[in-house]
């Protein structure tokens, strides 16, 4: 018993050494964990974009990517390379975001862009560029799970749109491809992008049809895929987006009725669907759709009368247009009703 109280009365005084030495390991994790990154990480980000900068064809801008160098002339309290042009970090001087849209970099591609070095980005704006070639095909091992926004628009980018942009960046919330050259079908794979918020794909030479998969990305917001040859149809699926505000098929070539599927998101706010081959009527059940501001379906073939409920219900509207159709009647009188009307074309 009594080695026993003293093998114990020992166990007690060694417990406070031992917590001070357990207290002093988590401090030091800690400040491990908050310290800077060792220079050649940051060195490896800066290097990632200058091999991409150097692929650029002459005549560049002399001030475009001028602070995009490793000979000393950005902020020396900064590490490399946050304090250049267009580059954001974060705490931890990580590569979170490159910003070079409108930078002139006309003639140039993507070719030499390795993403995967970066691997904290979270956002890309490359837009207003002229920039050639094909969109980027990431060389990954494993996903760029920081990637939440990819903005390439009014580029001269052409080929596909990659159908393994889900397997690459699984939590894209925003993709801005419009503007290009792109062509071929949209992916069907795109319906697996199930944190994409807006998808902005107007004015390239997309066909192949709306595909109805786009109706499984439930939080999509903005969907705008004007000005592509598409045809098919516009799918009764995106009646499942509820969080859908914006929608824009207009000048698509879509061969459809008009889904009465459309009434369930009730929060759109901009319907465009004009300037297409659209048949039957307009779907009374629209009139749900309490936010509308802009309702657009001139230049299609619709027939009947104008629902007189979307002037009654939709007290946002400001622009109705109608325009180039075979409706049976004249703009019901419930027009009166739409007190922020400002443009009507019928």
């Amino acid at each position: 018993m009594k080695e026993r109280r003293q093998c114990s009365v020992a166990a007690q005084q060694a417990a406070p050494g031992t917590s001070r030495r357990a207290l002093l390991l988590l401090a030091h994790l800690v400040l491990f964990s908050f310290s800077p990154r060792p220079a050649n990480s940051a060195q490896g980000e800066a290097e990632a974009l200058l091999r991409w900068k150097d692929s650029l064809p002459p005549p560049r801008p002399a001030d475009a990517l001028a602070s995009w160098s490793l000979n000393g002339s950005a902020v020396a309290a900064a590490p490399v390379p946050c304090a250049w042009r267009g580059v954001s970090c974060d705490f931890l001087g990580r590569v979170v975001g490159v910003d070079v849209a409108g930078a002139g970099l006309a003639s140039g591609t993507l070719a030499a862009l390795d993403i995967q070095s970066l691997a904290s980005l979270g956002s890309l704006n490359l837009s207003f560029n002229a920039l050639t070639g094909r969109f980027f095909t990431p060389n990954v091992s494993a996903p760029l799970l920081s990637v939440r926004s990819i903005d390439l628009s009014n580029n001269n980018l052409s080929g596909p749109v990659p159908d393994t942009l889900p397997a690459w960046m699984p939590n894209l919330e925003h993709l801005n491809l419009s503007s290009n050259q792109f062509m071929g079908e949209i992916p069907v794979t795109l319906g697996k992008l199930t944190k994409l918020r807006n998808l902005v794909l107007h004015s390239n030479h997309l066909s192949g049809g709306i595909p109805p998969v786009l109706g499984n990305v439930s939080g999509l917001r903005d969907l705008e895929l004007s000005s592509n040859p598409l045809g098919g149809t516009i799918p009764a699926t995106l009646g499942k987006l509820l969080s859908l505000e914006r929608i824009n098929v207009s000048l698509t070539r879509v061969e459809s009725t008009i889904p009465t599927e459309l009434s369930l998101c009730t929060n759109l706010t901009v319907i465009g669907l004009a300037g297409n081959k659209l048949t039957g009527g307009l779907p009374p059940s629209l009139a749900k759709l309490a936010r509308v501001r802009e309702f657009n379906v001139s230049k299609n073939m619709l027939t009947g009368e104008i629902p007189p409920g979307y002037f009654t219900s939709w007290t946002h509207l400001r622009v109705f247009q109608a325009d180039g159709n075979r409706f049976t009647s004249m703009i019901p009188v419930e027009v009166v009703a739409a007190r922020r009307l400002e443009f009507l074309h019928f």
